[in-house]
């Protein structure tokens, strides 16, 4: 899990993402190699711990990407919630221990603090914000799309010239 320490930027990690993501969603791998590395699998009946190291490093992706030179796209911010909320919920609600929904509240309370900032300051923050609000819940994301797009395997760029969809990249300016 390494590869998901991602301070100075995403690349690794999204790829590491996808690739949890994947083994947690593929029918062909048996749930007892899933546990055997922590990881639980989409429909997991019953389940009582997770992976901490896993939760932190999910944790700390978010809190990353709270930062107002964060460097996490938007793929790999909704991924690793993806992941998390996998983790720490069954059938009977969550099971995350308390340290590590303190440090979720606090990389939240961070996010809300940065998107504070930028409402007060630009008019057209909040609709830019619906929009993409709306985009990202009338097309949720599609792990198998975004692993065929091959702008991901280029380094994550932060404007928008280059025709990469906004999920997939870096913000442009304090507007975005």
């Amino acid at each position: 899990y390494n590869a998901l320490e991602c301070a100075d930027f995403d690349y690794y990690a999204l790829f590491v993402l996808c690739l949890l993501y994947a083994m947690s969603h593929n029918k062909g791998i048996k749930p007892i190699a899933l546990e055997r590395i922590q990881l639980s699998a989409q429909d997991a009946e019953e389940k009582n711990s997770y992976n901490p190291g896993l939760a932190e490093r999910l944790i700390r992706i978010m809190s990353y990407a709270a930062q107002p030179d964060g460097k996490i796209r938007l793929a790999t911010l909704e991924l690793g919630c993806l992941l998390l909320k996998q983790l720490v919920f069954n059938k009977h609600g969550s099971i995350i221990k308390d340290v590590h929904l303190a440090c979720l509240e606090g990389a939240r309370e961070e996010s809300v603090h940065l998107v504070r900032r930028f409402y007060k300051g630009e008019e057209i923050f909040l609709d830019m914000f619906e929009d993409e609000y709306r985009t990202m819940t009338l097309k949720p994301m599609n792990v198998e799309y975004l692993m065929m797009d091959a702008s991901i395997l280029l380094p994550p760029t932060g404007t928008p010239l280059t025709g990469i969809d906004f999920v997939k990249r870096l913000p442009c300016g304090d507007v975005e």
